[in-house]
């Protein structure tokens, strides 16, 4: 059994002195911690797993400096904080007491939250501010079957992989207008992608100098996006405006693949390698007026 940990607290003042506000800007924060296990529970069984995590607190806005001498100076009046929290755990599961091939389970999970308050007028008496959250997930999982590291000139591995991505949140907005008008408006957002894939490779071995290696992967993808805001004007003659944007697209591919590789001396090998591969679409998510 094999553990080890680390950690990190890191934290600076920020390096921008707002001349509206006559202060420095928020600084930032940022803790973070990793754990790693390694264990060999029995003969040709290896276990790897892990955990990390990290928590940033940071200023509520990108801030621009402005060129004064060697001070770096913002005159926004804008305040608020950026909290961002991520936790990741991981899995690496080796089998090797099989006669015939190896079989290898790879797992991996995040897990992450980021918030954003603005007070636009620095003002907690008047209504002009947004708070936006947005958690979000991704879920990782690979099974591979590999053929035995042995004296055959014939290597090869196959397997499965499954993807699993989302994200859900919203934004809260308030702006006083001025005259007693005040927006508000509440935006609603929740998109995902689902992917499945599997996956073959298999070298050969020529005259222990050259090797040829062909792939072939199926990936099967589904996005979905849907975003929503509903916003009213009090005391203003206007009906509250809605809008909606849903969408689900789907996508399928084939990426075959192939090597071609010569050793020649035990330190010295050149290889040619073609592949294909593709990159999904997706959606812009801008919510437009429902037509009910």
């Amino acid at each position: 059994l094999l553990i080890r940990g680390a950690g990190l607290y890191y934290a600076r003042d920020s390096f921008f002195y707002n001349t509206t506000l006559d202060r420095y800007e928020r600084g930032v924060q940022q803790l973070s911690g990793r754990l790693w296990v390694r264990a060999l529970p029995i003969e040709g069984l290896r276990i790897d797993a892990g955990i990390e995590g990290t928590k940033e607190d940071l200023p509520g806005q990108a801030l621009t400096p402005a060129s004064m001498g060697k001070k770096r100076i913002t005159t926004s009046n804008v305040l608020g904080y950026n909290d961002r929290e991520r936790t990741r755990y991981v899995a690496d599961v080796l089998l090797e007491r099989l006669e015939w091939f190896d079989v290898q389970s790879l797992t991996g999970f995040i897990q992450s939250k980021g918030t954003v308050f603005q007070d636009f007028d620095n003002n907690p008496a008047t209504d002009s501010e947004t708070l936006q959250t947005l958690p979000a997930k991704q879920l990782t999982q690979e099974i591979r079957v590999l053929s035995k590291q042995e004296e055959s000139p014939l290597t090869w591995l196959f397997g499965f992989n499954y993807f699993y991505d989302r994200a859900s949140g919203g934004q809260d907005n308030v702006i006083d207008l001025g005259g007693g008008a005040i927006l508000e408006q509440v935006v609603g957002i929740d998109g995902g992608i689902d992917t499945y894939a599997a996956f073959f490779e298999a070298t050969y071995e020529f005259l222990d100098s050259l090797e040829l290696t062909a792939s072939l992967r199926y990936s099967h993808e589904r996005k979905f996006a849907d975003i929503s805001s509903v916003a009213d004007i009090g005391g203003a003659p206007f009906a509250p405006q809605t809008y909606g944007y849903v969408e689900t697209d789907t996508y399928e591919k084939f990426n075959p693949g192939g090597s071609i590789a010569y050793h020649f001396t035990q330190d010295l090998m050149a290889y040619f390698r073609a592949t294909t591969s593709y990159k999904s679409g997706g959606f812009n998510v801008r919510p437009v007026p429902d037509p009910s």
